[in-house]
């Protein structure tokens, strides 16, 4: 963030000071802003309905602002497949938010992980996978 490449834009709630109810995470890039995450607290959504809505529309006029030719809304594609959700898929939804905006639906490669220690990785991953079940997580 200090040098400029990342912009964190949070939705704070009055009657809970220093707690973010939500939040987007844009970068720097090729002259267009690309969101690299975004969340919102579900316990908060009946209390403050929109709260990613007015963030996502925060991000559009940051990117109109600095004359960027086009901002990435980022991913909504299926687990498993990379096409355009449809009604009933659990990203549809997301996928409905985001065309909201006028976004349209792009094919692209995705993120790819490099891995250079495989037997490290493996056992990272059979750790985490051993904690969710300890701690009940999904």
């Amino acid at each position: 963030m200090r040098a400029g490449h990342l912009i964190l834009l949070e939705a704070m709630a009055a009657d809970e000071p220093g707690s973010p109810i939500g939040g987007i995470v844009l970068y720097r890039h090729g002259g267009r802003l690309t969101t690299a995450q975004s969340a919102d607290r579900i316990e908060t959504r009946r209390r403050y309905p929109g709260v990613l809505h007015l963030l996502r529309w925060r991000a559009i006029q940051q990117a109109i602002a600095e004359g960027c030719e086009e901002m990435d809304l980022g991913g909504a594609d299926v687990p498993g497949a990379r096409r355009q959700p449809i009604p009933g898929e659990p990203m549809y939804g997301l996928y409905e938010h985001k065309a909201s905006f006028g976004a349209r639906w792009v094919a692209m490669t995705g993120a790819h992980e490099r891995i250079y220690r495989p037997t490290r990785y493996a056992c990272g991953r059979v750790l985490a996978r051993l904690g969710r079940l300890v701690g009940g997580g999904a």
